[in-house]
């Protein structure tokens, strides 16, 4: 673009402006003091398997509509401009918990978000993450019973 500087980096000097700020879409929590109110509570899920799998590339029409990219955490230590993720590999039974305590949302391939309660059962859950667990099962049958009603 012209007439704009870019840096490679996420923490490149020249985005010094946002590096400080939060982003209302990815710090759910701008009250926070310096630096908890610029670490993100949105990340996408990796590792093999799942839809930025590091071995196969995905296009969006290639993942199944039940397919979870991207849930809520309560504390990731992350910036909201860093690459960082969570690995399905690591995931843990208090994921499910969010921000709130209450629950997390989940972003699925087709653009629709859920709210699912935090007694949603990691082990339904985690197919969901990768692209052929959610093309073994469907959202409607196995998540449905755990979504709760959510206003943005």
């Amino acid at each position: 673009m012209m007439g704009i500087e870019t840096a490679d980096r996420w923490d490149d000097p020249a985005n010094r402006w946002w590096i400080t700020g939060p982003h209302p879409v990815y710090c759910f929590f701008p009250e926070k003091p310096f630096p908890q109110r610029v670490r993100t509570n949105v990340v996408a899920v990796t590792g093999p398997g799942t839809a930025f799998d590091e071995e196969f590339t995905f296009s969006l029409g290639d993942l199944d509509d039940d397919t979870i990219l991207v849930i809520d955490v309560a504390d990731s230590d992350v910036h909201w401009m860093e690459p960082g993720d969570l690995d399905v590999r690591d995931l843990e039974q208090s994921v499910v918990q969010g921000v709130d305590g209450d629950g997390i949302h989940v972003l699925f391939a087709d653009g629709e978000v859920w709210f699912l309660s935090s007694q949603t059962p990691l082990k339904d859950l985690k197919p969901f993450f990768t692209v052929d667990g959610a093309r073994q099962f469907d959202r409607q049958d196995v998540l449905a019973p755990y979504a709760l009603p959510r206003s943005f």
